[in-house]
């Protein structure tokens, strides 16, 4: 044990007095990790954007959330980042217009969750500029925190409307 230790204690000393270990052998041979180099093309933005439309949350609609504001149900919801979700409809509209500046201070990204097609969604884009806005299935809303109704925003662990 105390050989060991001596020898941690020479190695530190050479470390800090700016000396590399010696090297005793050098095989050769290929490098450890070999990576291929590999071109990729990014993606067209609107190819992905026409691919998954509609996009359709049947267990959700857009109305009040009956209680109001709720408490997340784990102390972890206040690390994950800020967000709203709401559809293409105009009471969603209306509420993300009246909460805009709240949404953009707290940098939140929004979720579509009935929207049927790409123009809908660009639409509501230019509408709510320059909020973040992204065409995605809601249903795990509804599995995780019982939410059958939007728009809603997420921070700080609660949801408020």
């Amino acid at each position: 044990m105390k050989r060991i230790a001596t020898l941690l204690i020479a190695l530190l000393c050479q470390e800090a007095l700016g000396q590399s270990p010696e090297t005793i052998a050098d095989f050769g041979g290929d490098p450890f990790l070999k990576t291929p180099e590999i071109k990729l093309t990014p993606p067209r933005r609107d190819a992905y954007l026409n691919d998954h439309f509609p996009v359709h949350t049947p267990s959700m609609s857009p109305g009040r959330i009956r209680g109001g504001d709720l408490p997340l149900p784990h102390e972890t919801a206040k690390l994950h980042p800020s967000f709203f979700v709401m559809g293409y409809d105009n009471y969603s509209v209306q509420w993300v217009s009246a909460h805009k500046q709240k949404l953009v201070e707290a940098s939140a990204k929004g979720f579509v969750v009935n929207v049927e097609s790409a123009a809908q969604l660009q639409q509501l884009r230019s509408i709510l500029k320059p909020l973040t806005l992204i065409a995605a299935p809601g249903s795990s809303f509804t599995e995780l925190w019982g939410v059958q109704h939007y728009p809603f925003f997420v921070h700080q662990g609660a949801l408020t409307q």
